[in-house]
């Protein structure tokens, strides 16, 4: 069993390394919060603003309590709801029109998406 373990966890450490890592930007123009018309940065910058608590960043139209801690590397979508003492996890991301309750927290790289209530 102890040979094995160090073959898988080099196993699984190549594979990651195979897979290329993209930024929360990419991943809300892939999940459509920033149309093509405003795929570079400058325009999304406009869109997009950091949140002061935890690092991430958010659509100026989405309604965020002051509670909420929106960690490095996600991302919250336009029209978004959160409520009193979410936490969004890092690299996660809270799509358009999605509505989060209370004391939610969403986990490491958890994408929601409209219809979804949390």
């Amino acid at each position: 069993m102890a040979a094995i373990l160090p073959r898988t966890v080099r196993r699984a450490a190549q594979s990651l390394r195979a897979v290329p890592l993209r930024g929360a930007g990419h991943l809300a123009r892939s999940l459509g919060g920033v149309s093509a018309a405003c795929s570079n940065a400058g325009t999304a910058s406009v869109e997009f603003v950091p949140w002061h608590n935890g690092g991430g960043i958010l659509h100026r139209a989405a309604s965020v309590d002051p509670t909420v801690v929106v960690e490095a590397g996600a991302v919250v979508h336009s029209g978004a709801v959160l409520g009193k003492e979410v936490v969004v996890g890092s690299g996660a991301v809270v799509g358009p029109s999605v509505s989060i309750g209370q004391s939610t927290r969403i986990g490491f790289w958890i994408f929601c998406r409209r219809g979804w209530t949390g």
